[in-house]
Order: C-alpha cells, then structure tokens, then sequence
C-alpha cells in the first residue's frame, strides 16, 4: 500500500507531536502541519492532496464554516475531522463539509487510530498517492 498523507491544520504544536509520533510507528503515514495563522491551509490542502485533514476550529471564528466548504469543494473524497472545544455547533460544522466534530479533548489513542484505520481503507480502494511535495513537511517541535 502506497503511504497515507495527513493534513494538520493546528496552531498547537502539542497535537502535532503526538500525531506525528502515533502515525511515524506505522511507517506509510505522512504528517503534515500547516501553522493557519501563518500558513494558507487552502493552498497546502490543494499541493498536498492529502487522504485526512484533522482541522483545529478553535480560535478560526465564523470563517471556519466558509474554510470548511472551500476545503470540501477542493478535496471531495478527503476525511475531514474538525477539532474543537465544544461540540456545540456540530450540526453546522457537517453540514459545512466536515466528516465529523470532535473534542479536543477526546484526541487519544482510540482516536487515532480510528483514523488511521479509516484512512487505510480507504486508501486501499482510492488506489495510488500522487507524490507529496517536500517543501511543506515540517519535523516535529520539540519543547
């Protein structure tokens, strides 16, 4: 199977590290952090292509709805799972393009591995990656 590619869009370097060491022990996943304060994600997502893009929406405000759609209307068949503290507005966050709302707060090890899972099935039928791009890969950031 060809390697996995996820988008990180998080300003949390925390959850970048522990997502990149899960997904490093499998081997064939590639994670990849965009900073959306500093980064355009909408231009990342559409160099990268990527299988699964877990997306932070604390702190994005109103324009996470319109990210969510634009994201959507570039990557069709992508797992999108958005991250936040509430889970208050879910049915909007769906309904924007979104697979699924999560706490933040509920990211573990059965989390991930969820993805992970899903991620390889669907890969599985989706058929080859197209390369990524070096330019975006950012090492894990150590405290």
């Amino acid at each position: 199977m060809s390697a996995i590619s996820v988008l990180l869009v998080d300003n949390n370097p925390l959850l970048a590290q522990l997502l990149m060491r899960f997904f490093y022990l499998d081997g064939r996943v590639r994670v990849t952090t965009v900073n959306s304060t500093e980064e355009d994600p909408l231009t990342a997502a559409g160099l990268l292509a990527p299988d699964g893009v877990l997306l932070d929406l604390t702190g994005m405000g109103e324009g996470s709805f319109s990210f969510l759609r634009a994201l959507r209307a570039l990557l069709p068949n992508c797992l999108i799972v958005a991250l936040d503290d509430t889970t208050d507005q879910r049915e909007a966050v769906i309904a924007a393009g979104a697979n699924s709302l999560m706490l933040k707060t509920d990211v573990n090890l059965n989390f991930m591995v969820n993805v992970h899972n899903w991620l390889k099935r669907h890969k599985r039928s989706a058929g080859t990656l197209r390369p990524l791009p070096n330019t975006f890969l950012r090492a894990p950031q150590s405290n």
